[in-house]
């Protein structure tokens, strides 16, 4: 069953899916921009949608040996504006407080319906925001604490911005 499986689906990850002629409202894509998000629907949004009630949380990960790793620096940021498209498919979210290396997960407020009064299927997204659109690349830090050196490699101080003691250099790429 692994950690994907749901009460009332099916315990494995290839199912048969049969069309059925009906297109579902979801979200297309979330897209980075400027200071926020944009998110783009299936279909046109109905006009009476309060688009201020969006929840939003980002965060980080400590990397371990294992896969994955522990949540850190959780928050719940709040967003200051939302713009709908002309075409009523898209939304576009400033939130203040966003950081680039952080996972940011999104979820639509309910009720959210179509201009067609149609339920919207999934309300979450997330987005694994690597840097600022418009801003600098993200500053990321890979550490050593235990490690071995091979291939020749060696340690080095002739450069600025490392921590500890130095940093790998002269290795052979293998």
């Amino acid at each position: 069953g692994g950690n994907w499986g749901q009460d009332g689906k099916l315990a494995y990850g290839l199912q048969k899916l049969t069309p059925t002629g009906v297109s579902a409202f979801d979200i297309v894509a979330m897209r980075a921009v400027a200071g926020g998000f944009e998110l783009e629907y299936t279909q046109p949004l109905a006009a009476n949608q309060d688009l201020t009630k969006y929840q939003v949380s980002q965060w980080r990960y400590t990397p371990t040996v294992a896969y994955g790793g522990p949540k850190v620096d959780q928050q719940t940021l709040g967003v200051s504006s939302a713009k709908i498209s002309t075409d009523r498919k898209k939304v576009t979210l400033q939130i203040p407080g966003l950081q680039a290396g952080r996972v940011v997960h999104i979820r639509s407020p309910r009720p959210f319906t179509s201009q067609s009064g149609t339920q919207l299927w999934s309300t979450e997204a997330w987005y694994t925001l690597n840097s600022m659109v418009g801003g600098p690349p993200a500053s990321v830090t890979y550490e050593a604490e235990r490690a071995a050196r091979s291939g020749g490699a060696g340690v080095n101080t002739d450069h600025t911005g490392y921590e500890g003691t130095g940093f790998v250099d002269g290795y052979q790429n293998i």
